[in-house]
């Protein structure tokens, strides 16, 4: 598969990630039934994909497999909240990413600052 030909998913659980599909997305349903790790694995390993946008349980279920591949060219592993909300896990990472590039944490509210 040429690189520019490469897809873009989404992995979480059904009621979350439907919708996508409507978009062109491939829908890749998570639960109780199906190994997250392996399919994630599966993805990556396929070098088919683009970005793999998962929903935030999604990621935490596979936080150690996201860790590995967090600095890797392609798949871009995007955090998305899932329709029972939000976790703030994107929002977590790129204050961490901001901090690390400026020296401090441009987030921070006055009270943290204090």
């Amino acid at each position: 598969m040429k690189k520019n030909e490469r897809r873009m998913a989404v992995l979480g659980d059904i009621g979350s990630v439907i919708g996508f599909r409507g978009l062109g997305l491939e829908v890749h349903a998570t639960g109780p039934e199906v190994d997250t790790h392996k399919l994630l694995r599966d993805m990556i390993r396929s070098e088919q994909y683009a970005v793999i946008f998962m929903t935030e349980a999604a990621m935490t279920e596979v936080h150690d497999l996201v860790e590995t591949h967090r600095f890797d060219y392609m798949p871009a592993l995007v955090p998305i909240p899932a329709s029972t909300g939000n976790q703030g896990i994107g929002q977590d990472a790129i204050r961490v990413s901001v901090r690390k590039a400026v020296g401090f944490d441009i987030f921070a509210n006055k009270e943290q600052k204090e």
